[in-house]
Order: structure tokens, then sequence, then C-alpha cells
């Protein structure tokens, strides 16, 4: 099993598993965090609470 912590501080060893630097897999993280926010928003469900 690969150790998340020991992957983000090896930049080669990122770069061989996922093909990926460390500083693209973090660029490429926080673009899917921003769009699943966005998501998540456009499809929230109304649970019938009024304001």
């Amino acid at each position: 099993m690969i150790n998340k912590e020991r992957l983000l501080r090896d930049n080669r060893l990122c770069k061989a598993i996922i093909g990926l630097s460390v500083e693209e897999l973090k660029n490429l993280a926080a673009e899917f965090s921003a769009c699943y926010l966005i998501y998540r928003k456009k499809n929230r469900k109304d649970h019938g609470f009024v304001e």
C-alpha cells in the first residue's frame, strides 16, 4: 500500500506512480475541489426549510 504522506513528499515517487509532479497533483486537487463545490451548490436539493 502507498503511504499518501510519503507520496506527497517525494516528487520522483509521485511522478512515477501517478504521472504528475506533487505540485501538479495539488493544483489538480484544488481544481477538482472548486468544481465539486460549484456542482454541489447547483444541485442542492430543497429540504423544505423556510427562511
